[in-house]
């Protein structure tokens, strides 16, 4: 009996050596990850119909996303912009622009994304199966599952860099951590973020490059992605 009791002594301290305090507090972050199905995680393209919620299909933000990827989208230039350069960071910006205004809702059923409510349930937080909690992070994730990013955005936001090097794309930690936000725009020493859950919306925000806003920004591994995902919409 004592001989099985210093057994799993010895087990239990392996394991805590393997999984420390710190990987175990992160496993919600992985939990994620695990779940997405592979049809989630597979390009988006032709799965627009069975991904995105009923609620999210019935407001006008699902047809934004929609023109990114067939139409044509209007980002507000005067131009209409499609999901045609198979570049990732122009991409997934553009995406970003299209759901400007998105306004978090009340309960699981308000995810049009024209609500006033305040419950953080939006269509980003339900696509991973975690509604009703705060969704900043979430909303970077969708952004990236959106153009078959393979990259994990929310953590590489926490790797910061020289602040003369930001681009367009890039991932911002905001706050102190306390959210997510993209970089859409850059002009001299002026960028526009783009950020969910800021106001209880999706917003786009203009800040000084050195900011005390801005905690860290990060490049994510961006690179051409196969455009065939969307033929069917063209």
């Amino acid at each position: 009996m004592k001989k099985r009791v210093i057994s799993f002594i010895l087990c239990l301290a392996m394991c805590c050596a393997i999984f420390p305090a710190s990987a175990l507090a992160a496993a919600p972050e992985l939990k994620h990850e695990e779940n997405l199905t592979p049809a989630l995680v597979a390009a988006f393209g032709t799965q627009i119909t069975s991904v995105a919620s009923g609620r999210y299909k019935d407001g006008p933000y699902c047809d934004k996303l929609n023109d990114c990827f067939v139409g044509g989208f209007n980002p507000g230039d005067g131009t209409s912009q499609r999901l045609v350069s198979g570049n990732q960071a122009a991409d997934i910006v553009l995406i970003a622009k299209s759901q400007r205004g998105y306004h978090e809702g009340s309960n699981a059923n308000d995810l049009t994304g024209s609500s006033t409510g305040s419950g953080n349930y939006t269509e980003y937080g339900r696509f991973y199966g975690y509604n009703g909690v705060a969704w900043g992070g979430y909303f970077i994730y969708w952004l990236g599952r959106m153009v078959k990013c393979s990259q994990n955005l929310f953590t590489l936001a926490t790797k910061t860099y020289n602040s003369s090097d930001v681009r367009v794309g890039d991932i911002v930690t905001m706050r102190n951590g306390e959210n997510r936000g993209i970089v859409s725009r850059i002009s001299g020493s002026t960028i526009w973020i783009i950020e969910g859950n800021y106001s209880d919306k999706v917003t786009e925000t203009s800040y000084s490059i050195t900011s005390s806003n801005i905690t860290g920004y990060a490049h994510p591994a961006y690179g051409n992605w196969d455009m065939q995902v969307y033929a069917d919409y063209k």
